[in-house]
């Protein structure tokens, strides 16, 4: 899935009704939380000099119906970074194009999943 696209903000706004409101589960994503291209997705790493991170967060909320647009949905997670610890907020779309950007890639599961249940 191409990351900044309508499709992947869809896909990831339905495996976050699916996981969370239908079956009350958290999950874990391989996200980048800080692009090469510059965008920060986690709100605590825009400090750090280095991109191309691959770091695991836990999914546990979220608020608002996501109707394609910027800040429509928050998501809750938490992350597990010294400097970051504990429970954050960020949009939709900018975990998801976390989520897509990093493709897997640096994921320890043999398929190399973006999202884990």
């Amino acid at each position: 899935m191409t990351p900044g696209t309508a499709d992947a903000y869809n896909d990831y706004s339905s495996i976050v009704d699916s996981s969370i409101w239908n079956f009350s589960t958290p999950f874990i994503q391989l996200l980048d939380p800080k692009t090469c291209d510059g965008k920060t997705v986690l709100p605590g790493w825009g400090s750090t000099s280095s991109c191309g991170y691959r770091h695991y967060v836990l999914t546990n909320g979220y608020s608002g119906l996501y109707d394609g647009t910027a800040g429509s949905r928050t998501i809750y997670y938490d992350d597990t970074a010294w400097w970051t610890w504990g429970q954050k907020t960020v949009d939709l779309q900018t975990i998801a194009y976390g989520v897509y950007e990093a493709n897997g890639n640096g994921g320890c599961d043999p398929g190399n999943a973006d999202i884990v249940y």
